[in-house]
Formats: C-alpha cells, structure tokens, sequence
C-alpha cells in the first residue's frame, strides 16, 4: 500500500470488519479510536495514510 486518504482507510476497514460481526461495544471502541486517530491527522494537517507514516 502506499499513500491512501484516512478516510478511505477507515471505509474499507469498516466495511472488511463488518462481516466479523463485532458487538456493539467493540465497534463503538473502534468509532472512538478512527475518531482519535481523525482528528490527529486534521491536527498534523494530514489526510494521507502511509506504512512509512505509521512507522514513524
């Protein structure tokens, strides 16, 4: 993978997991971290993800 907008990562990830039918509370524990990590990046001024980025 190279570079993908977050929130397109967070669609695809949403949609990957749907199938793995997490309870309620799992998938508000994973809301509340794209949350975080969304407003992290808005605060970086990022809208890309990169594995070089996430290694860093």
């Amino acid at each position: 993978m190279g570079e993908i907008l977050l929130s397109e990562l967070i669609t695809r990830t949403k949609e990957y997991i749907r199938p793995l039918a997490h309870s309620r509370s799992t998938l508000y524990q994973y809301a509340m971290t794209w949350g975080g990590l969304t407003r992290y990046f808005i605060g970086k001024n990022q809208v890309l993800f990169s594995k070089q980025l996430a290694e860093q």
